[in-house]
């Protein structure tokens, strides 16, 4: 089109934006609709290594060199030779840097170079075809012809004109490369809508996008075969998503025709109002397709209304579409708004488990007391005294379920994460504790690593594990999508499984290692008890406590009466300290109180 690289890669930024939105915000609005959560971080790579000299440095040099051919006027070809030399050298130079073997390095290069021969002569073959087709449809009057008969059929409408023209170009394209379906195209096609008084690099663009969007065009659709293979899965259903997800990019081109301020064209005024178009449209069009409801169900056919208005513009239909994103958008933002205010609450109380199980697993410094007062006013007092969790007593006090709800149910509303010892690890036990919405549950008398695996998976869900309830107030009370429940019950349940036998301190390394498993807690009145002593602070007690605090593979804790010191338990690898409980706190305290008034009666009594 004879104009410089620079100004055709300007104006072809708005249209590329245009088309990656679309291709965003549909899979977005897919995936929320959906509940399809985010990536887990551990299977995501390391951006350290992905991102490294080695790997980044002959890209870096390859487009350096491309820049330095273009910005100093050089033909493609002798640009594209600057990019090949930055890419050889840079790669010689690293490989050698981090120790590669110089004929590792040889034969890299080799394969490199085959490769790239292959390519070019796969593409070159494949040019040299379009250019003998173009040949023989100028040599026979082929293109005049259907040139022609494009004008007629359409009786000069620009808009038909451009629609026939599009289908010709998929249909031209199919099962070419990019490059061989643009020069066949823009050769025989762009002809006809440069004679209608269109600017050549709207019109080369225009058929640009046509021959690149043939490769997902069914039936000869290239790309479509490749993915269906590496998906393993019917090429028909990536064909429909690929159309689903595609569908802003047929229409764009369109859109370049209809509002030339995209290619930055015009005025400000009209670049201020092709962007505002294009960037409605997209949305609009991706809300549509991807069944995003405006206020409930099936409502999202109304995301056509402003699509049409803006691919087909006449007289002030632009402010309809205003009019139109004002209301029912504003609408949908206060209810998004509203909604999210009625749910902030209950999102904070769920993410004090998640953080509660955060600190365990990282070994944060955690201490709780337990709570054997079924009462939930004694939970509120408890937690206000700072308190990082506590632990409801249900095996050696006077608990049944009800009371147990009430207590989660004041613990959330004074953010202390509840754990409840259970009396029992049967699973009805379980998943009741659970379904309240408590943090995590502590186990006793954890002997061996296959009971240990029996409690973990009645935890989660699954084959042989909880059962799933989208009502209970652990799933906010159905307002969780059963996927994303699922996804963020792991991070909300904590496991703590009691070692207070001696086959359990046996096995206390295999207990530790299973998965699910985030503590060990050593029952150390129990433990002294099955060894036959009389005070779990007996020298063979503390031997085995502190052989269990120092496990490597999960958190550990115990335990303590609150005048014990725990610099050296901590010092042994204990993390989570459960210090006495509300009734030897309070008698502790009363006891400190009666004796200091004591003392005060007595000095009275003196002075009198």
């Amino acid at each position: 089109v004879g104009v410089n690289y620079w100004n055709i890669a300007a104006v072809a930024v708005f249209p590329a934006f245009l088309f990656y939105l679309g291709v965003f915000t549909t899979i977005h609005l897919i995936a929320k609709r959906t509940g399809l959560g985010a990536v887990e971080q551990s299977e995501l790579p390391d951006w350290r290594d992905a991102f490294n000299w080695y790997r980044m440095g002959p890209i870096v040099a390859g487009v350096a060199g491309l820049a330095f051919g273009i910005f100093n006027g050089n033909s493609i070809q002798l640009t594209a030779c600057y990019g090949m030399i930055g890419i050889i050298i840079s790669y010689v130079v690293l490989s050698l840097s981090v120790g590669i073997s110089i004929r590792e390095i040889f034969k890299t290069l080799v394969r490199a170079l085959e490769d790239g021969g292959r390519g070019v002569v796969i593409v070159g073959i494949l040019l040299v075809a379009a250019q003998v087709f173009v040949a023989i449809v100028n040599l026979t009057g082929v293109g005049v012809a259907v040139t022609s008969s494009i004008l007629t059929l359409a009786d000069g409408n620009l808009i038909l004109i451009a629609i026939i023209m599009a289908v010709v170009c998929l249909i031209a394209g199919m099962g070419l490369p990019t490059s061989a379906a643009y020069v066949l195209v823009a050769a025989v096609f762009a002809p006809v809508l440069i004679q209608q008084g269109l600017p050549p690099i709207t019109v080369h663009l225009f058929v640009l996008y046509y021959a690149v969007l043939s490769v997902i065009t069914p039936p000869v659709c290239v790309a479509v075969f490749v993915a269906a293979t590496v998906a393993k899965t019917s090429w028909t259903g990536v064909a429909s998503q690929s159309l689903r997800l595609g569908v802003t990019a047929y229409a764009i081109p369109m859109l370049m025709l209809i509002y030339p301020g995209l290619l930055l064209q015009g005025g400000v005024e009209s670049i201020a109002m092709a962007i505002l178009a294009g960037i409605g449209f997209t949305l609009s069009v991706a809300a549509f397709f991807a069944g995003q409801p405006i206020f409930g169900r099936f409502t999202s056919v109304m995301w056509a209304f402003p699509s049409v208005l803006l691919l087909f513009p006449i007289g002030h239909q632009q402010s309809l579409v205003l009019v139109w994103f004002a209301c029912f958008g504003f609408c949908r933002i206060a209810m998004q708004l509203l909604m999210k205010l009625m749910s902030i609450n209950w999102r904070n109380k769920m993410s004090i488990n998640s953080d509660f199980k955060k600190k365990l697993v990282s070994k944060e410094l955690l201490m709780g007391t337990f709570i054997k007062t079924p009462h939930p006013i004694i939970v509120e007092i408890m937690a206000n005294a700072g308190f990082d969790f506590l632990v409801l007593d249900a095996e050696h006090a006077p608990f049944d379920r009800t009371t147990i709800d009430m207590m989660i149910i004041a613990g959330r509303a004074e953010n202390c994460p509840i754990i409840v010892r259970v009396p029992s690890s049967t699973s009805d036990w379980v998943l009741n504790v659970l379904d309240a919405g408590a943090a995590g549950i502590m186990v006793t008398h954890v002997k061996t690593a296959v009971q240990a695996e029996l409690i973990s998976k009645s935890t989660s869900y699954g084959i042989g594990g909880r059962g799933f309830a989208g009502t209970s107030r652990a799933a906010n009370y159905a307002r969780r999508s059963m996927t994303e429940h699922l996804e963020k019950t792991y991070g909300e349940v904590s496991l703590i499984c009691q070692i207070e036998d001696p086959e359990g301190v046996i096995n206390h390394a295999d207990i530790a290692a299973v998965d699910g498993v985030d503590a060990l807690f050593i029952g150390r009145a129990d433990l002294a008890v099955s060894y036959g002593y009389t005070n779990f602070f007996a020298p063979e007690v503390t031997e085995m406590s502190n052989k269990i605090l120092g496990n490597k593979n999960t958190s550990t804790g115990l335990y303590c009466p609150p005048s014990e010191d725990l610099t050296a338990l901590h010092a042994a690898g204990g993390s989570l300290f459960v210090i006495g409980s509300d009734h030897s706190l309070m008698t502790t305290g009363g006891a400190i109180l009666s004796q200091n008034f004591n003392k005060f009666r007595s000095t009275k009594d003196i002075i009198k």
